[in-house]
């Protein structure tokens, strides 16, 4: 249980510093609240890997505190292409061993 808490931290954290370095000043309760609502929904099997739900779902939600949707879409974007990179070593590893 106490790794599930820090991987959403540190997805948290991740999310938070994208859209940071777009210029969005996101609180912290909206990430909070936006990142597990976000993972809940992408478990369902709507979409590939979650693009596209993942960008409309925060740009909807952080709109709530103000945060430009555009904004929000470059954020996710990057938090999906750096979630997609940390992903690929252990795939990689996967498919070598079969």
């Amino acid at each position: 249980a106490i790794f599930a808490v820090g991987i959403h931290c540190f997805n948290i954290l991740a999310l938070g510093f994208c859209l940071k370095a777009y210029g969005a000043d996101v609180p912290t309760e909206a990430l909070m609240i936006g990142l597990p609502a976000l993972s809940l929904l992408l478990m369902l099997p709507i979409s590939i890997s979650g693009w596209g739900l993942r960008e409309a779902t925060l740009a909807s939600v952080l709109t709530l505190w103000g945060i430009s949707p555009s904004l929000t879409v470059l954020g996710s974007i990057s938090y999906g292409a750096i979630t997609l990179v940390c992903v690929l070593p252990g795939a990689y590893q996967l498919l070598k061993r079969k």
